[in-house]
C-alpha cells in the first residue's frame, strides 16, 4: 500500500495548523479560531486583531514560507548556513 498520500494529508495538516498559530502568536495574542475567522472573511471580536493579522502578520508568514518553498526547490543544503 503506497503511503505517500497519508503522509501528505497529514503534513498539510500540520503546516495549516502551524500557519495558524504562527499568525495567533505574538505580543498580542490571538486565538485560532479568531485568526480562522479573519482569514475566512468573518470579521473579528476585535478590529485591533483584524489589522495585526491582515497588516502585519500574514505578509510576514506569507514571505516566511515563500523563502522556504524557493530554497526547497533550490535544494539548498542547510548545514551551510
Amino acid at each position: 500500500m503506497n503511503r505517500l498520500p497519508f503522509l501528505l494529508i497529514i503534513l498539510l495538516v500540520i503546516a495549516g495548523a502551524a500557519f495558524v498559530l504562527d499568525l495567533g502568536t505574538g505580543t498580542v495574542s490571538i486565538p485560532p479560531d479568531q485568526v480562522l475567522a479573519i482569514l475566512s472573511g468573518h470579521g473579528s471580536e476585535k478590529q485591533s486583531w483584524q489589522t495585526i493579522i491582515m497588516v502585519f502578520r500574514l505578509p510576514k508568514t506569507i514571505a516566511a514560507c515563500t523563502a522556504v518553498a524557493a530554497a526547497w526547490w533550490k535544494g539548498w543544503d542547510w548545514g551551510e548556513i
